[in-house]
C-alpha cells in the first residue's frame, strides 16, 4: 500500500502529461491538413503564439491583437479539459441524451436508439428493437448521425415520400438502398428530424440552421452566455449549416436576439452580408424569435448540470420554442471570435484564467487586469 501510495502520484502526473501530448498532437496534425493560404512568412510566428494558420485571416491578426484571442492551441490542449472526466457525457451523444431524462426530455428531439443491420436497438434495452424503414413510415423524416464526432461530419437527413421512395440528404435511394444505408452508418444514433422555425427558415430553408450558443459556469459564476451565433447554410454548405462549407455565420447580441452581419470564408479572405447571398433574406439585423425563452432556459438547463462547466450547445429554433441538438466539450471557437475576441470581455477572460487555459505573460497580463477592475 505504501508503494502504491508513492507511486500514484507520478503515475498520474506522467498520464496527464500524455494526455496533454495526445491533444497537441492532434493540433499539429491539423495544422498539417489544413489548406488555408497564408503568407509563409507569418506561419511560424502563428505557430509560435498557438494559432493555426487560418487564423491569420479569420481574426485578422494584421491588424488585431493577438492576445485577445484564444488560441487554436489553448482550445484543442486546454479547454478540452475544463470539464475533466465529465467531457464523455458531451463527447459521446448517447449518453448526452441521457442527461434530458425526465422533465428536460422536452428539450431534444427524440432518440429511437442505433442502428444495427436495418434494425434500430431501442434506447431503453428492455424494449424490442424495431426496422428503420417502420420508423421512418411514422416520422417521415429523421436524423441520423454518429454517437462521436463533430462539425456535423456523417449527418443524414433520411426522408420518405408518400410513394415511399426514400432519400438520404435528397438522394434517391434505390430499392437495396435503405439496407446499404443502415450497414454504413451501424452505430449511429437515429432520431427524430426537428423542424425549424418559418421565420429562420425563410433565411435559408434547405439546411437546418443553428444557433452556438457557449455557456460558461463554475463555483464563483453561475450560468452566463459567453457567445451566440447563428449558422445559416448555403447552396455550397449543403446538408448543414457548416461555416467551413461556404455556409454564413452571424453573431447574436446575447440582450436582444437580433443578429448583426453574416460572413463567410473564402479561402483567404472573409466576405460580410447583409442579406443571405441565396436568397437575398435580411441577416443583420433579424431578431431570432424566442430569443429571451432560450437564453433563460437554456442557461437554466445548464444550472441543472453543475458538474459540466463549459458547453457550446447546438440549438435550433423551433416555432413553439427551441430544441437542443447537441453540447459541444470544447466548442469550436473560430466562428464565434470572427466576430469579437473573447478576452475582450472580461467576465470571460476571468473564467478562463481560472480554468488554466492562459499561461505565462498573458495569464499574467490579464491576471493584473483583473485585479486593476
Amino acid at each position: 500500500m505504501r508503494v502504491y501510495k508513492l507511486l500514484a502520484r507520478p503515475v498520474h502526473f506522467l498520464a496527464w502529461r500524455f494526455k496533454v501530448l495526445e491533444l497537441a498532437v492532434a493540433f499539429i496534425e491539423r495544422e498539417l491538413r489544413s489548406g488555408e493560404k497564408v503568407p509563409a512568412r507569418v506561419r511560424p510566428w502563428l505557430l509560435s503564439r498557438g494559432f493555426l494558420r487560418g487564423a491569420w485571416v479569420i481574426y485578422d491578426l494584421a491588424n488585431n491583437d493577438p492576445d485577445l484571442y484564444i488560441t487554436d492551441y489553448e482550445r484543442y490542449t486546454r479547454t478540452r479539459l475544463i470539464n475533466g472526466p465529465h467531457a464523455v457525457v458531451l463527447d459521446d451523444k448517447f449518453l448526452f441524451y441521457r442527461l434530458f431524462d425526465g422533465p428536460l426530455s422536452k428539450y431534444v428531439p427524440p432518440v429511437f436508439g442505433t442502428l444495427s443491420g436495418t434494425r434500430v436497438i431501442p434506447v431503453n434495452c428492455l424494449d424490442e428493437p424495431v426496422e428503420i424503414k417502420d420508423i421512418l413510415e411514422r416520422q417521415r423524416r429523421l436524423a441520423v448521425k454518429p454517437c462521436g464526432g463533430g462539425g456535423g461530419a456523417g449527418f443524414s437527413s433520411l426522408t420518405i415520400d408518400k410513394d415511399g421512395v426514400v432519400s438520404d440528404n435528397g438522394n434517391v435511394l434505390g430499392p437495396e438502398g435503405l439496407a446499404q444505408f443502415a450497414g454504413w452508418h451501424a452505430g449511429h444514433l437515429v432520431c427524430g428530424f426537428v423542424k425549424q422555425h418559418p421565420a429562420i427558415s425563410a433565411i435559408y430553408p434547405r439546411t437546418t440552421n443553428t444557433m452556438r450558443i457557449l455557456i460558461m459556469q463554475d463555483e464563483q459564476d453561475a450560468p452566463f452566455i459567453a457567445a451566440a451565433t447563428l449558422r445559416l447554410g448555403s447552396s455550397t454548405s449543403g446538408p448543414t449549416d457548416r461555416v467551413d462549407g461556404g455556409g454564413y455565420c452571424a453573431e447574436i447580441d446575447i440582450e436582444t436576439g437580433r443578429l448583426g452581419k453574416g460572413v463567410q470564408v473564402n479561402g483567404d479572405r472573409l466576405t460580410w452580408h447583409t442579406h443571405h447571398g441565396d436568397t437575398g433574406a435580411q441577416i443583420e439585423g433579424f431578431e431570432i424569435p424566442h430569443w429571451q425563452q432560450i437564453q433563460s432556459e437554456l442557461r437554466a438547463v445548464m444550472g441543472r448540470h453543475r458538474f459540466l462547466r463549459y458547453v457550446g450547445w447546438d440549438v435550433v429554433v423551433t416555432e413553439d420554442g427551441f430544441s437542443i441538438l447537441e453540447g459541444n466539450n470544447f466548442s469550436g471557437l473560430r466562428y464565434l471570435q470572427v466576430h469579437r475576441p473573447m478576452l475582450s470581455n472580461p467576465r470571460v477572460a476571468a473564467f478562463y484564467l481560472r480554468h488554466g487555459v492562459l499561461k505565462g505573460p498573458r495569464r499574467r497580463k490579464f491576471a493584473r487586469a483583473a485585479c486593476v477592475a
